[in-house]
């Protein structure tokens, strides 16, 4: 019962709301709302778990006097990973699964870019932390010459000229390209994550 103490302490606190710092930890979240309390709560515990249950206890001295910092200790039960870079190009050219189905590689710009926000979201839904693709313009590339390759079949029995098909073929896939880029925008930005 007395380690519980420690525990309890901590919560009073929370509901105190007199420690700047502890009310404050996340800058991202109104620390004074209710859901944040909550998240308070959670965290608290899950943290309280960990040290008491899940680490070594050289571990656990080692974090407690600042040898190590275990970064996101609150996350550390749930075993999900914290922040991560994305393989955009391995994911759309081997194709992946969502848990739901199994996503094949795209065909066309528009549907790699679908797919990407189909993999932040899902992946978002797995872990917590931030996520990055840091090649998408290379990545999403061949979907593009995709797309072109596409458009230039679909104009070659309308335009004999080869420079006016390739222009015309490469303006209908900017197009494309752009819409795909819209739609991206629009879909992370309603993602329910």
């Amino acid at each position: 019962m007395g380690k519980n103490v420690q525990l309890v302490s901590e919560f009073d606190e929370i509901m105190k709301n007199n420690n700047q710092d502890f009310i404050q930890e996340n800058a991202n979240i109104d620390g004074m709302s209710p859901m944040s309390h909550m998240m308070q709560f959670a965290a608290t515990a899950s943290k309280y778990y960990t040290m008491e249950h899940l680490l070594k206890k050289e571990v656990r001295e080692a974090h407690q006097e600042g040898y190590i910092h275990i970064h996101d200790l609150d996350f550390f039960s749930s075993g999900t990973t914290t922040c991560c870079q994305i393989p955009l190009a391995k994911l759309l050219k081997n194709g992946f699964n969502t848990g739901h189905g199994f996503m094949r590689e795209p065909k066309s710009i528009m549907s790699a870019m679908a797919l990407t926000s189909i993999i932040l979201q899902a992946n978002q839904n797995q872990q917590h932390g931030g996520q990055s693709i840091p090649m998408l313009d290379y990545d999403l590339a061949p979907y593009v010459y995709k797309t072109y390759c596409q458009n230039k079949l679909r104009l070659s029995d309308l335009i004999d000229d080869s420079e006016e098909l390739e222009r015309s073929a490469w303006k209908w896939t900017e197009r494309e390209t752009y819409q795909a880029c819209e739609a991206f925008i629009h879909n992370c930005n309603s993602m329910h994550v």
